[in-house]
């Protein structure tokens, strides 16, 4: 990307009423701290970002072990939502039940979460490493009554 006067050119389209347009995107060298670690990162970045999302950036950005962990952490959620979308309907609440399933048991706000769909249960939890595990189970019904 070509850099004059601390402006960056994307070229993102805007296609409006079937127009093009450059959009402009000013960036310079700002700083943040790693929430980590604390310590102090140099990066680029948009301008008028809060010092909150400079931060953020910053700990994205370190190398600290807290920071690699927290990468991790977030690629994992990442690999669970894609498999789930993957696995589950979107038009009857299901895939919306499972992501919040798995939000609310990577986060630790409960252990444990089933859900039965058809002869289906998925259970989802996570282990002693904070791998999220999801487990489903199938089954078959020989009950007959008269």
């Amino acid at each position: 990307m070509a850099k004059k006067n601390n402006e960056n050119i994307n070229n993102e389209e805007n296609n409006q009423d079937g127009l093009n347009e450059i959009v402009l995107s000013e960036t310079s060298g700002h700083s943040g701290i790693c929430k980590y670690c604390n310590q102090v990162q140099l990066f680029e970045a948009p301008d008028g970002l809060s010092d909150l999302a400079y931060n953020d950036i910053a700990s994205d950005k370190c190398d600290c072990a807290g920071a690699k962990a927290a990468r991790k952490k977030k690629e994992r959620f990442k690999a669970a939502g894609l498999w789930a979308k993957d696995k589950f309907s979107q038009d009857d609440g299901q895939l919306q039940l499972v992501l919040c399933s798995i939000n609310a048991t990577f986060n630790g706000d409960v252990d444990a979460v089933s859900i039965k769909i058809g002869k289906h249960t998925h259970k989802v939890d996570t282990d002693k490493d904070g791998m999220i595990r999801i487990k489903t189970t199938f089954r078959e019904s020989n009950e007959e009554k008269f």
